[in-house]
């Protein structure tokens, strides 16, 4: 954590339905994978013998090819079921978030609530084009798209900013 004093930067914004989504895929835990790393692991079970083998023999092996698709499918659909009905319940995130950015930490007001977090309770950040994620636990943040900034400097001394106070993960 860096010691030098900062100038104040300040964001504002509505978070749209895309930016959103965005987040949550990053707050989300890798267990996504582990899904599918299964299904693969079910194809080699179901052959057997190989991919080589079960590609030579296509008709015998798509009633597993088709199987694994079905749950690759029905999991993909019930992910993005969970986000859209996240994004529905979450109406507190529809409306305008303001703030600002100092030595202090990071303050992050809505028009029913505001919340104050000092550099030393936030644990990480990611970034991803055109958006930060600050996280205060492991699945849980602020996040913040590039265009809560009024300019292009205000985005980067933030990225500054939130890069020499926290770790990047």
């Amino acid at each position: 954590m860096s010691s030098e004093n900062i100038d104040p930067v300040f964001f504002k914004g509505t978070v749209t339905r895309s930016q959103f989504f965005l987040a949550q895929r990053l707050l989300l835990p890798w267990w996504a994978v582990y899904v599918l790393v299964v299904s693969i692991i079910y194809l080699f079970v179901s052959f057997g013998v190989g991919w080589i083998v079960a590609f030579q023999h296509s008709p015998a092996a798509f009633s597993d090819i088709s199987l694994a698709a079905l749950i690759i499918l029905v999991y993909w659909c019930a992910f993005r079921y969970s986000m859209h009905r996240a994004w529905k319940k979450n109406l507190e995130l529809h409306g305008e978030v303001s703030g600002l950015l100092n030595d202090a930490g990071i303050e992050w007001n809505k028009s029913i609530s505001s919340t104050k977090f000092p550099w030393n309770k936030l644990w990480y950040f990611k970034e991803v084009p055109g958006m930060i994620v600050v996280f205060y636990s492991r699945r849980c943040g602020f996040y913040f798209p590039k265009k809560f900034f009024v300019s292009n400097d205000s985005w980067s001394a933030f990225r500054q900013i939130v890069a020499t106070k926290l770790a990047r993960k």
